[in-house]
């Protein structure tokens, strides 16, 4: 069962598409440990799938702003910036009176749909200058410079009701109104949907009559990526763009896939190539996210943790005596809490303590199941509370196994009445008392010799979890059997 987690209205549309259809239910799964499938194959599938998709087109949509026009005016001087790609478009400079003929003379033959926005006074000179376009390919809507709130909401339909045709906005007469860049930044932001990526182009004056058609696109994708920098730091998820290949972010998405997943050699997996990607943004300064290194400083930090992960049997992080895979589970708890995620740390703070209890006393089987290995576990730390009477006649060894079943009892509690959307459930302060059972659960494992205070029953404890573990294949086995 998956924790809902509310964003605020602003950021409602955002975090609904960053919850796409590759998230699955946070759920904690049979098999936490497995083998991750090859992310290199994943990122060129990926890149594959989205290259054919963007060449793929049936024509375009222009729009653009006229400015006020003289017909005896002389032309100007247009190039092509390098820096132009628009799928399956070369666009050609030349001699042209203006960037809107410009436009024209390139696209009224591709299957070009244009928008002009005009105000009143020059909407009603601006004939001419469409004349070479068909009726039915051009549009001249009318708009009040005072009203740019009814301008962007008209904007943003016409990019909605776009479909199979590549976007180009030319906002050349815009960039002179502070207040249209303002309205510039807000349909960037509408374009992060991926569906309909608008590629934004302007006339940059060069001096003299001299002009060049430059895109906005890296600025556009900066923009878009530190969107997708700031919902993984607000919750770990990250906002899904079918035309960015970028393999920072590529590896960002998985990680934020596989930490949903609750794939925890995934997770080692991705975060190690993000590593790797942030290295590489370090030394490009042409990358789109080179401004955007503060943010993706702020991620590592918030994931310093992670440097801790050991995926080796048996061995201690910087010499504490608590169980390589448990802690794991502990690391990505405490991420979770921080992240206001209660059900899923309930969750690995659970599974950690019953696997890593299951690890201090058995060898483990690779080929076993981890549900019959924590169950088992869960099991035990029962039988060893209730029953026992070796054991109870310890005194101290009794008041850690009681610890260890409190414990254990009271996450259990929380994460089964969440995850069972028990209606009767009314815990008044989750995280705080989830947090105060991760500390306490950590401190099974660290405090005093952690697990070897039971070190003289291992072979008891050991005995009674594999027989657990043989009671619940045979309760499996059973019930497949009534089911067939």
């Amino acid at each position: 069962m998956s924790e809902v987690k509310i964003p605020n209205k602003k950021g409602l549309q955002i975090i609904k598409k960053a919850n796409n259809k590759k998230d699955r239910d946070n759920t904690m799964q049979d098999e936490n440990i497995q083998n991750f499938k090859n992310t290199d194959q994943i990122n060129e599938n990926l890149t594959k799938e989205n290259t054919k998709e963007q060449n793929y087109t049936i024509g375009y949509k222009v729009i653009t702003f006229i400015g006020k026009i003289d017909d005896k005016s002389p032309s100007s001087n247009y190039t092509i910036s390098k820096n132009i790609k628009i799928p399956n478009l070369t666009l050609k400079g030349g001699a042209f009176l203006n960037m809107t003929t410009c436009l024209i003379e390139n696209l009224k033959d591709k299957n070009t749909d244009f928008v002009f926005f005009a105000t009143k006074g020059v909407k009603e000179s601006c004939e001419n200058l469409l004349s070479n376009l068909k009726d039915n390919q051009k549009k001249i809507e009318d708009f009040d410079e005072n009203k740019l709130d009814d301008l962007f909401l008209r904007l943003t339909q016409i990019v909605k009701d776009t479909r199979d045709k590549n976007i180009i906005i030319d906002i050349t007469h815009g960039f002179r109104d502070t207040a249209f860049v303002s309205l510039l930044s807000g349909l960037m932001q509408y374009s992060f949907n991926g569906a309909n990526h608008i590629n934004f182009i302007y006339a940059k004056m060069m001096g003299g009559d001299n002009f060049q058609i430059v895109s906005l696109d890296n600025y556009s994708n900066t923009m878009r990526l530190s969107f997708a920098l700031t919902t993984f730091s607000q919750n770990l998820k990250v906002i899904y763009f079918d035309d960015i290949k970028d393999k920072f972010y590529i590896a960002l998405k998985n990680l934020s896939n596989s930490l949903f997943e609750n794939k925890l050699q995934a997770i080692k997996e991705n975060y190690l190539r993000l590593k790797k990607e942030k290295e590489k943004i370090e030394t490009n300064k042409q990358s789109p996210l080179y401004p955007l290194l503060p943010m993706i400083n702020d991620i590592f930090n918030e994931l310093k943790e992670f440097e801790e992960f050991n995926f080796e049997k048996a061995k201690y992080n910087n010499k504490i005596k608590i169980t390589s895979y448990a802690n794991d589970f502990f690391i990505l708890a405490k991420l979770f809490l921080n992240k206001s995620y209660s059900l899923n740390a309930a969750g690995f703070i659970l599974e950690g303590l019953q696997y890593g209890f299951y690890l201090h006393f058995v060898d483990d089987d690779l080929d076993l199941k981890h549900y019959f290995k924590t169950q088992a576990s869960g099991m035990t730390i029962r039988n060893l509370y209730e029953g026992y009477n070796e054991i109870k006649s310890d005194e101290k060894v009794a008041e850690f196994i009681k610890i260890i079943f409190n414990t254990r009892d009271g996450i259990a509690d929380i994460r089964n009445s969440m995850s069972h959307c028990d209606p009767i459930f009314n815990h008044a302060k989750i995280p705080e008392t989830i947090n105060n059972l991760l500390e306490k659960t950590k401190k099974i494992f660290t405090e005093d010799d952690g697990l070897d205070k039971l070190s003289q029953y291992k072979k008891v404890i050991n005995s009674q979890i594999k027989a657990n573990i043989q009671i619940i294949k045979n309760k499996q086995k059973s019930n497949w059997k009534k089911s067939k």
